[in-house]
């Protein structure tokens, strides 16, 4: 309905695939559970080097993906109902994530 703030806690996310991983994610509240996957079609990546104390290699790596979400199912525990991505539309956006850390 787009009025309300749904805010989940025990988000869990499991990456799969190679170079266009899919990203299936798990979450839920007292009252309600959500589970939807994203899938990627393109990925971009962003290495930044820096050497700490002038000597020290140090790197992070930024990773973003172009995603559509494939499936989606956002389940009202009390009243018993689902609200599924053939409801909502088409969606497309990124997923990111990162590993290193630059000091």
């Amino acid at each position: 309905d787009g009025e309300k703030m749904h805010k989940f806690d025990n988000i869990s996310i499991t990456q799969s695939g190679g170079d266009k991983p899919v990203f299936t994610i798990s979450g839920g509240i007292e009252d309600e559970k959500i589970d939807f996957i994203v899938t990627s079609y393109s990925h971009s990546s962003w290495t930044f080097r820096k050497k700490v104390l002038g000597i020290i290699p140090n790197r992070l790596v930024y990773n973003e993906y172009p995603a559509v979400i494939s499936s989606l199912r956002l389940t009202n525990k009390k009243a018993g109902e689902d609200i599924v991505l053939e409801d909502l539309g088409k969606s497309v956006g990124n997923a990111e994530h990162t590993t290193g850390l630059l000091i």
